[in-house]
């Protein structure tokens, strides 16, 4: 299953946009395969928040919940 998505996604990538109202993107240090460097760029500079959480993986919020709580937890 995962490889049709990531073929669906190299293939038709969807154009990144402004967000309609403040938005945050929550990525962890290993989060390339999730979104590239490049795009988390290209949306930071489209008005996009991003933060990070250090030293954990895809899985985040399984690995260290309140540390993803805390990265958000101002948002909510």
């Amino acid at each position: 299953m995962a490889i049709g998505v990531f073929r669906d996604v190299a293939f038709h990538p969807v154009a990144a946009g402004p967000p309609a109202v403040p938005s945050t993107i929550v990525l962890s240090d290993d989060s390339a395969a999730v979104l590239p460097q490049s795009l988390a760029i290209e949306l930071e500079a489209l008005g996009w928040e991003i933060r990070r959480v250090a030293g954990v993986h895809h899985d985040m919020h399984l690995e260290a919940p309140q540390r993803t709580m805390d990265t958000i937890s101002d948002r909510l």
